[in-house]
């Protein structure tokens, strides 16, 4: 007779808490460096994009004006100046050039360009003839410069000069705030930064424009390095301290001058005395 074979039970061995615990936590932190570097990898779109926005908006700026300035003229009677502007907008009323086909003039007729910019806003408008173009890159400042002969000038008319002005400097400042989180943006806007350096800066040169003297181009461009490199708080404290080495030189001048007086009213040191100069 057969023994009945005792049935054996074989253990199937299955993941502890700790061991499941430990697999959570590596996939959680797999994901969460994921999700890292996808967002760094939309910011970095971001940023480019904003970049090239840019980069166009300050190309159209510079287009607009180089090109008007190769055709410009000193005045016209119905357009009016044709260099003129302040430190917001710069027109120039600039000669379109023509086919020059048979009797038709190589210089037809005049057009207006305008650049100008607009603080509610905070856009740059560009107009040439009767069409009005916004570019939509938000800008902080911008800042039009006209070089003469006795140095920058924050406005200027070719009409009442009767010349054009030697150079042209256009700076725009870009929009700091596009590019802030949202936590710092309301920051920013209720305390204004000092504007520093231009992102964008160029310096135009106006065909037939009288000849600066050497000597005082020389001077402008070093006064305009030195506020290129300093900064608004820079050049605050730098008038602090001139004003304050004022002061210690004033102080110190009546200082002496007390001292000068005391000493004349005093009898001079070894000088002998009426009665023994007289004798006993």
């Amino acid at each position: 007779m057969t023994r009945p074979r005792a049935r054996t039970w074989r253990r199937i061995r299955a993941f502890t808490l700790l061991e499941a615990i430990v697999g959570v936590a590596i996939v959680a932190a797999l994901l969460g460096a994921l999700g890292i570097f996808i967002r760094n990898l939309g910011d970095a779109r971001t940023r480019l994009a904003t970049s090239v926005e840019r980069i166009e908006c300050a190309d159209a700026v510079f287009a607009l004006v180089d090109r008007a300035l190769a055709t410009a003229v000193v005045a016209d009677p119905a357009l009016g100046a044709g260099v003129g502007g302040n430190e917001r907008s710069l027109r120039i009323v600039r000669a379109t050039v023509g086919l020059g086909e048979g009797d038709a003039p190589l210089l037809a007729e005049r057009e207006r360009c305008e650049v100008r910019f607009d603080g509610g806003t905070g856009r740059i408008e560009l107009a040439r003839g009767d069409r009005r173009d916004a570019v939509e890159v938000p800008v902080r400042a911008m800042r039009v410069r006209y070089l003469v002969e006795g140095g920058w000038r924050d406005a200027f008319d070719s009409a009442d000069a009767g010349v054009f002005p030697a150079g042209i400097e256009v700076s725009i400042w870009f929009d700091r705030v596009a590019e802030a989180d949202l936590g710092s943006a309301a920051d920013e806007l209720a305390a204004p930064t000092p504007l520093g350096s231009p992102d964008r800066r160029r310096f135009f040169r106006v065909p037939g424009a009288p000849r600066i003297d050497p000597l005082a181009r020389r001077a402008i461009e070093d006064e305009q390095s030195t506020d290129a490199e300093m900064s608004d708080e820079e050049i605050l404290e730098e008038e602090r301290v001139d004003e304050e080495m004022r002061d210690q030189a004033r102080e110190g001048a009546s200082f002496d001058t007390r001292n000068d007086g005391r000493r004349s009213m005093s009898p001079a040191r070894g000088s002998a005395s009426p009665r023994t100069r007289g004798g006993s």
